[in-house]
């Protein structure tokens, strides 16, 4: 007897009101902001308070405007065709008519049994409106191929029309360790990876935090607002950003940017005069994103954070004034090649086989440790990071302001837009954020520093290598191993790292196993950041012919 459980479950979206912004009727909405003279009341009622009560005043306008002046309609559900995705040109719509016309005449005559040449007439108009509908799902594939750089969202809207099945949160265990425990509700769904999202938050212990050799004695001006300079970057918005918590849609802030420039100015001067940020500004919608492995494992999933379009607009100026003191005093390691400007996964790539060609070309031996942060994000310290701000000429109001921007969140996790309870987020820096990258990037900075072999990262992806020419150079870079485990407090994973050798077999009398917490690191003879491809079947020594053909290759045309 063969027995076997099968779980018959139906993956659907629920329809969700939307508001339709392009149909809006801005011209009342900017009507009713003049008769009501809103500016003058927004400056009486501004005075002395704080970033809070002057949110919720222009919070609250805006949501009025919305109700009454932007039209509303249910989302679609499931999977959605392409038809009618495309435009029918007026040609197009004249030949589909006349079409229709010839059928109906050639059916008339074919009943009457006269067989004339309406029927090499239909064939001919058939083939004329097949010709031209082609064309126009060319000319509508190409722009929406043109723009997805600018706007993804049609691209992949087209994408998962042409798909037969529907990517979501799939069904998700309660409890790794029994398989019955598989969750049907979406409500219980969004619990699952919110307890799991919870659980990698770093706790700090109470006590003397470790200390930071200061890197520059020029202290970081205070922050400056200007209405113009808020003017000017609102436009800039991304109309395509989904709401926050707080529900208010760039559209709104960009086509009333006239009213809610002068506003907005006054509530970011008062949250970095005060150190404060409404409490909008720091709740977020977290979106379970599957990552690799079995969809039914909650930590196969990254959190992704909607939060406010408003504090993105804050975040934006306060990361271009830390970014430039940063850069006029370079302070940021040359080693970093991600969320950093000109620099990439192909300028990291290019220095890292300038390297290591040299070496293997010349019959040395290279070994190279790939590392990989567990939840690199989302396990952050807070207090360690305002450390290394101090270090780096980050203090006074920004950094007090920064400080509020990462205490006191909250977070749901929303799943086919069922809400998880809200939990507190006690560490790390929300992924989907404007000013996420750029102190994730501060607070790893310093990692070049507690090596001594070659070393390049790529946002939290690191790698160490070096020449191997005697054992001193094999317990080096094993000692570099343990350098690198004592900055991260043990927060590798072992599973994903592992060393890569590159050279001849009869000159790796010198290497030796690298360990990790005591585990044996693995030998991988392929890795993706290297741009080759290698068949399993080849010899090392063929491998490494690959790659030295190769480098020399990008090396020449560099």
């Amino acid at each position: 007897m063969i027995s076997f459980n099968y779980h018959c479950y139906l993956d659907f979206s629920k329809p969700k009101t939307c508001y339709q912004y392009h149909r809006a009727d801005f011209d009342r909405m900017i009507e009713e902001l003049e008769s009501s003279k809103w500016k003058e009341s927004f400056s009486q009622e501004a005075s002395n308070k704080g970033p809070e009560a002057l949110w919720q005043i222009l919070k609250s306008k805006l949501i009025e405007l919305r109700n009454r002046f932007v039209p509303k309609r249910l989302s679609k559900t499931g999977t959605e065709s392409i038809k009618g995705s495309y435009t029918i040109s007026e040609v197009l719509q004249t030949a589909i008519k006349e079409n229709h016309s010839i059928r109906r005449r050639w059916i008339r005559c074919k009943r009457r049994g006269s067989f004339s040449t309406t029927r090499e007439a239909y064939c001919k108009a058939r083939k004329k409106v097949k010709q031209l509908m082609r064309q126009s799902k060319r000319s509508f594939e190409k722009k929406i191929a043109i723009d997805s750089k600018k706007n993804p969202k049609p691209f992949w809207k087209y994408v998962r029309s042409k798909l037969r099945t529907k990517s979501g949160i799939s069904l998700l265990l309660r409890d790794k360790k029994n398989p019955n425990s598989l969750k049907f509700d979406d409500k219980e769904k969004a619990e699952i990876p919110q307890d799991q999202f919870c659980s990698v938050f770093t706790q700090e212990q109470d006590g003397e935090l470790p200390t930071m050799e200061r890197r520059t004695e020029k202290m970081m001006a205070d922050l400056v607002i200007t209405e113009d300079e808020v003017r000017k970057e609102i436009p800039l918005l991304n109309i395509n950003k989904s709401c926050g918590p707080d529900d208010i849609s760039p559209y709104l802030l960009i086509k009333l940017v006239d009213y809610v420039a002068e506003p907005m100015t006054k509530i970011m001067r008062a949250s970095v005069d005060r150190g404060l940020l409404p409490q909008d500004w720091k709740n977020a919608f977290v979106s379970p994103i599957y990552k690799k492995g079995a969809r039914n494992l909650p930590e196969n999933y990254r959190p992704i954070s909607v939060t406010s379009i408003a504090c993105k607009l804050m975040e934006k100026l306060v990361r271009n004034t830390i970014l430039c003191h940063l850069v006029e005093n370079g302070l940021l390691s040359t080693k970093q090649f991600g969320f950093v400007c000109g620099r990439s996964t192909v300028t990291q790539l290019l220095n890292y086989l300038d390297i290591c060609a040299d070496v293997v070309a010349s019959g040395g031996i290279v070994d190279s440790i790939y590392f990989d942060f567990s939840k690199a994000f989302d396990t952050v310290p807070h207090k360690r990071l305002s450390v290394k701000m101090k270090a780096y000429g980050i203090e006074g109001k920004l950094l007090a302001w920064v400080e509020a921007f990462l205490t006191g969140r909250e977070q749901m996790v929303r799943v086919n837009g069922e809400l998880s309870t809200s939990k507190a987020v006690i560490s790390g820096i929300p992924q989907g954020s404007v000013l996420g990258p750029l102190l994730f990037v501060i607070y790893i900075n310093d990692i070049p520093d507690v090596v001594q072999s070659n070393i390049l990262l790529f946002a939290d992806d690191t790698k160490i290598f070096n020449k191997v020419t005697s054992i001193d150079d094999s317990r080096k870079l094993q000692n570099d191993i343990d350098a690198l485990n004592c900055w991260s407090d043990k927060n590798f994973n072992t599973d994903k790292c592992h060393v890569l050798t590159m050279g001849k077999f009869e000159n790796m009398m010198h290497t030796q196993r690298y360990t990790l917490y005591g585990y044996e690191l693995d030998h991988a003879f392929e890795e993706k950041d290297l741009g080759v491809i290698i068949d399993m079947e080849l010899t090392f020594e063929e491998h490494i012919v690959t790659k030295v053909k190769k480098a020399n290759g990008i090396m020449g045309m560099n």
